[in-house]
């Protein structure tokens, strides 16, 4: 069975400004955008964003994943990143480098 959710009041980005839009997805896909989306579909979810702001996933093209520096010493060295880091800041796809150590 399809699961469709339809996001209202979101402020969109994709990536220029269009406003306060609705977004119906199904199956996680993203179906529609318009100002307004009349749907009747079994099941669906309405979410309201409340004016949210939504953006396209970002891309980190440089990132080390597994910690990095200490050239320094121990000290100087970055921590490892989680996953669930990057995403919270809106970092959906990255590309890990090596470290110089």
């Amino acid at each position: 069975m399809a699961t469709a959710i339809l996001f209202k009041n979101a402020d969109l980005y994709a990536p220029e400004h269009k406003g306060i839009k609705q977004i119906l997805t199904v199956n996680e896909k993203i179906i529609a955008v318009e100002d307004e989306i009349s749907a009747d579909l079994p099941g669906l979810e309405v979410i309201d964003l409340n004016g949210a702001i939504v953006t396209p996933g970002l891309i980190d093209q440089h990132i080390h994943v597994t910690g990095g520096g200490g050239e320094g010493g121990p000290l100087t060295r970055a921590p490892e990143l989680n996953f669930s880091e990057l995403v919270e800041g809106g970092i959906t796809s990255f590309v890990g480098v090596s470290g110089t150590d």
